[in-house]
């Protein structure tokens, strides 16, 4: 959503909206809700924040009088397209400031923010700030509270000017959905040469909120936390959704650019007119350098695996989380890697090891998606009650060796013999007493890379006494 500083040319449209919506390039799920009623409204704190309480100015204070809108801060406040923008700012005492666009005034895009001159505008890392309710009745692009490039860079969606990069740009913390008031959405604007426009976009639909009555229309904090790699969303105090390390942009102190703060209706006089009004009421708006700086929030991924696990049966590794994990994820057990599918949604997920995969050992296991790393949990798998004469319990595959440990419990003169990806490699042992045995193959040449099966089975008792087991060249 553009925060225009002069009356735009290219609007955005609902088509747009829907092919922001059709290639997103990430959906992150809100974090599990907070008991209703367990959230303490943040209050603003003018010794650290900059910014206002709008709950504090008198009812009818003329929005440009000293005492209502900060204009310290809020430096360009407009209404474009209506006949006197006085109407569309008010305040109404203890629930705050009002801003409303209506049909009778031809929809005008109405509202206040920074002045988007130079990078060193703006803020740099810390927490931009709101509390406010918004309101919509199907009439047209409506709500946003927005952080916008502080150098005005270089208008919707908000890219880096001049470059190909994909640091994110324009940061709609809020926006409500063109068809109705009960969808909101955040979204991060970025450069993807793919994409419709470029624009990229990294999205969260919220289903619920963490409190109060689960719409838009109730007061809500929202709250985007931004740090060195790390910018955050979160509503009513819950984590919504972060941004990829990689993408965060750095502020004006550490070489980049600030962001501006602000909020405001932006219509379009076209199809959409159907109602009388729009607003978004705001309680509070302000930056604070303290969450930033001090408390900056990154994804973070926990796993945990039960406890009497056997061979040849699967391992269901549970996922916790404060971002929507990737379809597939890379688990790590031992030496060993592996693309496996996640299910779950919120913050909780399994990720499953496949039976074949499961052998007999102690193993550290780590999850990775992306740049997302996991804890490291030891496990330990035991050998499956033997139902043969023979039981391969481990294999262990080093860049030049197999390591393979079995049980034999049948003796027998004949020996054990070893087959590689159905090719024979030789007899194992010369003769097969009862008991564990420790074999090492070293291979000629490196086998090529994926799942490779091991068969391993008594001299002359194949078809009753084979056993199977697999590994995995990197």
């Amino acid at each position: 959503m553009s925060f225009p500083t002069k009356p735009t040319s290219n609007p955005r449209s609902l088509r747009c909206l829907f092919i922001a919506l059709a290639s997103l390039s990430l959906i992150l799920v809100a974090a599990a809700a907070t008991a209703q009623g367990s959230y303490t409204p943040q209050v603003f704190n003018p010794s650290i924040d900059t910014g206002q309480d709008f709950t504090t100015v008198p009812v009818n204070t003329a929005w440009n009088a000293s005492n209502g809108i900060n204009q310290t801060v809020w430096n360009n406040i407009f209404s474009y397209g209506g006949t006197n923008p006085g109407p569309q700012f008010w305040f109404s005492g203890s629930t705050g400031l009002w801003i409303s666009s209506s049909s009778s005034l031809g929809w005008p895009n109405t509202g206040m923010m920074q002045q988007d001159t130079t990078c060193s505008a703006g803020f740099g890392y810390g927490d931009f700030h709101w509390r406010s309710a918004e309101g919509q009745s199907a009439a047209g692009p409506g709500s946003n509270q927005i952080m916008w490039p502080a150098d005005g860079d270089p208008g919707w969606p908000g890219i880096i000017k001049g470059s190909t990069d994909n640091h994110i740009g324009e940061v709609d913390v809020s926006e409500v959905n063109y068809a109705s008031n009960d969808t909101l959405f955040s979204t991060f604007h970025f450069y993807d040469a793919n994409a419709s426009g470029n624009d990229g976009t990294i999205m969260h639909v919220p289903d619920t909120f963490p409190t109060g009555s689960g719409d838009m229309t109730a007061m809500h904090d929202f709250d985007e936390i931004w740090g060195a790699g790390s910018l955050v969303l979160k509503i009513d105090g819950v984590v919504q959704m972060s941004a990829p390390t990689a993408q965060v942009r750095a502020d004006y102190a550490h070489g980049g650019c600030n962001y501006t703060l602000g909020a405001q209706m932006a219509m379009q006089a076209t199809g959409y007119d159907k109602t009388p009004d729009d607003w978004i009421e705001i309680a509070n708006m302000w930056w604070s350098p303290v969450d930033g700086t001090t408390q900056p929030v990154t994804d973070a991924l926990s796993i945990s695996a039960p406890t009497g696990l056997t061979a040849g049966n699967s391992v269901t590794l549970s996922i916790s989380s404060n971002y929507k994990v990737s379809p597939n994820v890379t688990v790590t057990v031992g030496s060993s890697s592996y693309s496996l599918p996640v299910t779950g949604s919120g913050t909780s997920y399994t990720v499953t090891i496949p039976a074949a995969d499961v052998v007999a050992g102690t193993y550290n296991v780590q999850v990775t998606d992306g740049t997302t790393k996991s804890n490291v949990i030891s496990i330990t798998v035991s050998a499956s009650t033997p139902t043969g004469a023979l039981q391969i319990d481990s294999l262990v595959y080093t860049a030049s060796s197999l390591t393979l440990e079995g049980t034999v419990y049948q003796s027998v003169a004949g020996g054990i013999s070893f087959l590689i990806d159905g090719k024979y490699v030789g007899v194992a042992r010369d003769s097969s007493p009862i008991g564990t045995h420790h074999l090492i193959y070293v291979f000629p040449s490196a086998p090529s890379t994926g799942s490779h099966t091991v068969t391993y089975y008594l001299v002359g008792q194949e078809s009753t006494t084979s056993v199977t087991g697999t590994f995995t060249a990197p």
